[in-house]
């Protein structure tokens, strides 16, 4: 009878569709950086995407020691009341504005906007924000007054800087779904932007965003996905549901 070796388990030898199924039913965010965190092999196996699980209470996103690593992040897990610190590269300069299925949507100072996993620093690029129905004229020479947008009071532009745009005329972003990179246009994404608090969406490869058909001059409070249906509450206290 040929003897057992009971050595150290070689771990690094599993073969990558068992280790790329044993990811994809761990639940914990938490468990999911440990998870790859086991060895080498592991880390390159499973998808750079991970494929995220909602079991969970959502984490809190922290700045830890802004003025001295803007890219020393922290997520707060309310089960254990931990915070796990980690490096966010790429994040200086950008104000997030929504977190779906396990990623943050990202306006940077300019015009640029991302889809950000901060598992492992994956970043989609987004439609800028010049190219939002409110946007009529967009100088980038013109600091201070890069952003000429449609005049709520009549006819002509108000012309604005970014920084307003991007802090008080972006309310908030969601994601229908997980993006991916081999299946991007899955994915669509909502956003309530402008003075009066539009919708409109995109998908990840589009070069614009859409306004959202059915709006009827409504301003919108809060957004949310729940099985692919988009359910959007207004001023009124009205709750509409959209597939999109």
């Amino acid at each position: 009878m040929e003897e057992m070796n009971h050595g150290k388990g070689k771990w690094s030898n599993l073969p990558a569709e068992l280790v790329i199924a044993i990811e994809e039913n761990v639940a914990l965010y938490v468990d999911k950086v440990r998870f790859r965190s086991v060895c080498l092999s592991w880390n390159s196996n499973v998808p750079k995407v991970p494929n995220q699980q909602e079991r969970h209470l959502p984490w809190l996103l922290l700045s830890l020691d802004a003025d001295k690593n803007p890219y020393h992040k922290g997520l707060f897990n309310p089960i254990d009341k931990r915070v796990y610190e980690f490096c966010l590269p790429d994040s200086q300069g950008k104000i997030f504005k929504g977190s779906s299925h396990g990623w943050v949507i990202s306006v940077e100072e300019g015009i640029n906007m991302y889809i950000i996993n901060p598992l492992n620093g994956t970043q989609i690029k987004l439609p800028p924000r010049t190219k939002f129905p409110d946007v009529k004229n967009y100088r980038a020479n013109k600091l201070g007054n890069e952003y000429g947008l449609m005049n709520p009071k009549g006819k002509g532009l108000c012309f604005t800087k970014s920084v307003h745009v991007n802090l008080h005329l972006m309310d908030k972003i969601v994601l229908s779904s997980p993006p991916s990179r081999e299946h991007e246009e899955d994915s669509t994404v909502v956003a309530i932007y402008g003075e009066y608090s539009r919708l409109a969406y995109c998908k990840c490869n589009d070069a614009k965003w859409t306004l959202l058909r059915g709006n009827y001059g409504e301003s919108f409070a809060d957004i949310i996905f729940h099985k692919r249906k988009l359910h959007a509450l207004n001023y009124n206290g009205d709750i509409l549901v959209l597939r999109l």
